[in-house]
């Protein structure tokens, strides 16, 4: 609670959309409100990309349920992943029929990972996969979403 949800929370989402796009937005619009700190609790997010790439992101720690989802829309496709569920959903139309598969995987804690990792890595035992050139796109977008941020209530 001594931080906002955007480098808290939202980040994750933000290093993961560099992974998929690797391009920077060519605009940005948030919103967010301050409701249990002086921090902002939740904000939406609209990301517009040069490749014609439109991402909708939310973060928030005012709500009572766990989610992280990611969703893509493609031409006739819909995929959602849910990260807490361990599950990949992918919906098609193919010829007037809907076509639906679902994948699932062993459930992993990402965080606690990501914390095992760093403390591994601060006591010398291994070396980082993460660089601070693999950080810099995410980091910096968040600091563009914070400038923009519009705080309402």
């Amino acid at each position: 609670m001594d931080i906002g949800v955007v480098l808290d929370l939202m980040l994750h989402d933000l290093d993961l959309l560099w992974f998929l796009l690797g391009e920077k937005p060519s605009s940005i619009e948030a919103i967010g409100a301050k409701v249990f700190t002086t921090f902002e609790d939740i904000v939406n997010v609209r990301l517009s990309f040069p490749s014609g790439c439109v991402s909708n992101l939310t973060a928030s720690r005012v709500s009572e349920e766990r989610m992280r989802k990611l969703r893509i829309f493609q031409g006739r496709e819909y995929y959602s992943l849910s990260f807490p569920e361990g599950e990949l959903k992918w919906y098609k139309v193919k010829e007037g029929e809907l076509e639906k598969k679902t994948w699932k995987w062993k459930e992993v804690d990402p965080l606690k990972e990501e914390i095992i990792e760093f403390v591994s890595t601060v006591k010398g035992e291994k070396k980082s996969h993460i660089s601070v050139e693999n950080v810099y796109p995410s980091l910096d977008l968040a600091f563009q979403i914070l400038e923009k941020i519009r705080i309402v209530g």
